[in-house]
């Protein structure tokens, strides 16, 4: 009980540091802004207006020249876009909004993403899983992973589909679990991606796990398949393996999803239920946190049988992007393999 009172009071100062923080960023930034109107609006840096008089002499063709600049415009834009993303970085704004702001602030920032993790863009964490940031085609990611060995894509990217359609053109199957940036994703959209990984792990496959920078939403879904894959081991123990691999939030562990995914798994454990199959989602209503639901799309089970799927993986739900699986909410077995996975 004692740590666990610990523990509300450290979230709790963190959250109250994180909001004052962005409250002085947010001052300072309509300061500078009502410093600058004044300054426009009065115009005494450039003419010299020492009283109200002076103001009132103006002529409209004065006050018409000293409208404001594109500099300034400019510069309070930028004020204001810097403002807007601080309170996303913080998540102080609500959630509609939150969903709002990752989506607009997605491709402006995705650079800063990448050079903060280059030139380590991804990262192995064993045999089977790989973590990383969105990859991007334009810098030629999907096909550097598939030399990899990558057959598999979970992507917790609420604000990025990914390159499906490069996806699809090499033979990976990819997994879209929608998830909010800044948000944990909810205990089904682990289990589903644990699933997804094990399933293909089965068959040799190893899987790419990302979101935008590969350090929050990803990692949780990586620790989740820790955890299942390592049972005799507590949370905590495979949270620091993993920060060995890989840069993640150093308080995964303590989230809310994690512990709980962490529970069920002990749970089935104790029932001798240890094959992927037990993770599948009775329903994919729990699994879509987005405004659009997960999609599966792409691989092999799509191009060979054309049948929509593997026996037991994850039904297809409402919405899939590849046609070859759009008509099938059955399970069937894939047993022709595409040309380019035999190269």
């Amino acid at each position: 009980k004692i740590a666990l009172a610990l523990e509300r009071r450290e979230m709790a100062i963190f959250r109250w540091r994180s909001i004052l923080n962005t409250s002085w960023f947010v001052l300072f930034v309509l300061v500078t802004l009502f410093h600058c109107f004044a300054r426009r609006l009065v115009g005494a840096h450039d003419n010299g207006l020492e009283d109200v008089e002076s103001i009132v002499e103006m002529t409209n063709s004065d006050v018409e020249g000293r409208r404001y600049s594109t500099r300034t415009l400019l510069a309070m834009g930028g004020a204001v876009f810097c403002a807007g993303f601080a309170a996303f970085q913080q998540s102080i704004l609500p959630r509609p909004l939150m969903w709002a702001a990752g989506r607009f602030y997605f491709w402006p920032t995705l650079p800063f993403s990448i050079m903060k993790n280059f030139p380590q863009h991804w990262a192995q964490i064993d045999d089977v899983v790989v973590i990383g940031g969105a990859p991007v085609a334009l810098l030629g990611h999907p096909e550097a992973l598939y030399r990899l060995g990558i057959r598999r894509v979970v992507n917790f990217c609420d604000e990025y589909p990914g390159p499906r359609g490069r996806w699809r053109e090499l033979g990976v199957r990819h997994l879209h679990l929608p998830c909010v940036d800044h948000f944990e994703p909810t205990v089904e959209q682990m289990e589903a991606a644990v699933a997804f990984i094990a399933e293909g792990a089965g068959r040799g496959e190893k899987a790419y796990v990302h979101c935008k920078a590969g350090h929050g939403r990803s990692a949780a879904a990586v620790l989740a398949w820790l955890v299942w894959r390592h049972p005799d081991r507590d949370v905590d123990t495979l949270h620091r393996l993993l920060m060995a691999k890989r840069k993640v939030r150093k308080r995964l562990n303590k989230q809310p999803g994690v512990n709980e995914f962490y529970r069920r798994n002990m749970e089935r454990q104790k029932q001798g239920k240890k094959g992927w199959e037990d993770l599948v989602p009775d329903s994919w209503d729990k699994v879509g946190a987005g405004k659009s639901g997960p999609t599966i799309s792409g691989g092999p089970a799509s191009q060979g049988s054309g049948t929509g799927g593997t026996k037991g993986a994850p039904a297809a739900p409402a919405t899939v992007v590849s046609e070859e699986m759009e008509s099938n909410g059955e399970n069937s077995k894939s047993t022709t393999p595409t040309p380019l996975l035999q190269q």
